[in-house]
């Protein structure tokens, strides 16, 4: 280099040469910098894949990706190494020669699991999701550094804090559930019209909320799942953490409301209850007036009829129901008004039958 001040870009950083010091232009002058070397193992992978690395702590954001297993020449100083949305930091010193060795992570569904339905119903397919933003298939491997990682599944709340170790191979089988709405094969319409979610125990919220019709995945492998169905709101069905990937089919219960008049008697709450696991719960009030229909995963329920009397007296005029998949129950029921509301409620036109 001709003397005087330069500016170089050396490994992504910025280094400053000044040779102002050398008292004639024709004096030479040698400056050294002893190079670190980074690479990322190849480890045999039957692939091939690129890591990036950028320097931290500096006022050029610059980044460069390399192939694994080739050498990267750095000077020393702060880097962020990144493979697959996994990040490592790493602090090289003069002259030092570091290898990182990655692991092998894949989330594996079982070989039942038609991954296309998502797709087609939904719109878009099941993700696996690492460290917030970064999407990776299912049932391939990628590699990715050691440290800790964040998985989770794309529309989900539930995630894993992961640890990773180095030179490893992690399979994580992730569980599915599917609720069936027992489709006859002629209607699209069918398929996926059901909202379903999915919620941990004694959490009031669902982790995930999609559709029927199609395999739900999720990685949990601690807790047992349990499922509710839009239109059967504070019903829920529970799988158990033996079970990997279990399908429940749904019948229908269609509550058609007799209103009439009796003396003394009044309807205050008709709802569908549970006899216990894996059932929990019960329906909302029963809307006394219109005909409903609930969808309920396939088993047997207990229909309650509860009449109250000026007395305070309140008696349950219960019954037991088997629901069938595939099948639609229709229970007649008498809903006793007061007189005054038996009166305005005959003369209202009539209502339509569902």
């Amino acid at each position: 280099m001709i003397h005087g001040k330069r500016d170089l870009l050396v490994g992504m950083v910025p280094v400053h040469i000044d040779f102002t010091s050398m008292n004639e232009p024709e004096e030479s002058k040698t400056i050294s910098y002893k190079l670190a070397g980074l690479q990322v193992s190849q480890n045999n992978f039957p692939f091939e894949s690129t890591y990036f690395v950028s320097p931290i702590d500096r006022m050029i954001a610059a980044t460069k990706y390399q192939p694994f297993g080739t050498w990267e020449f750095l000077l020393k100083g702060k880097y962020i190494i990144e493979v697959n949305g996994t990040t490592m930091e790493v602090t090289l010193s003069e002259g030092e020669m570091r290898t990182i060795k990655p692991t092998l992570f894949k989330v594996s569904t079982s070989d039942t699991i038609d991954l296309t339905k998502p797709a087609k119903l939904k719109g878009s397919p099941w993700m696996v999701e690492i460290n917030s933003g970064h999407w990776l298939a299912f049932n391939e491997a990628y590699p990715v550094l050691p440290g800790n990682a964040i998985v989770g599944i794309n529309g989900s709340s539930q995630f894993l804090d992961l640890p990773i170790p180095e030179d490893q191979i992690i399979d994580l089988q992730a569980r599915s559930i599917t609720v069936d709405s027992v489709c006859p094969k002629e209607d699209i319409s069918c398929y996926g019209s059901h909202n379903i979610s999915l919620y941990e125990p004694d959490e009031p919220y669902p982790f995930i909320e999609t559709i029927s019709d199609i395999p739900i995945l999720f990685i949990d492998q601690a807790k047992p799942i349990l499922i509710g169905v839009e239109g059967s709101r504070d019903i829920t069905y529970e799988i158990n953490t033996n079970t990997r990937d279990r399908t429940v089919k749904l019948g229908y219960l269609k509550l058609v409301p007799q209103p009439q008049h009796r003396p003394g008697q009044v309807t205050d709450l008709v709802r569908i209850n549970t006899f216990g696991p894996p059932y929990r719960g019960h329906s909302l009030d029963i809307n006394l007036e219109n005909t409903t229909l609930m969808p309920l995963i396939e088993g047997s329920y207990r229909f309650e009829h509860f009449v109250s009397s000026p007395e305070g007296d309140r008696r349950n005029m219960d019954r037991n129901i088997f629901v069938e998949a595939g099948k639609t129950v229709e229970v007649s029921f008498p809903v006793f008004f007061s007189e005054k509301k038996w009166l305005s409620f005959k003369k209202l036109p009539a209502k339509k039958k569902i």
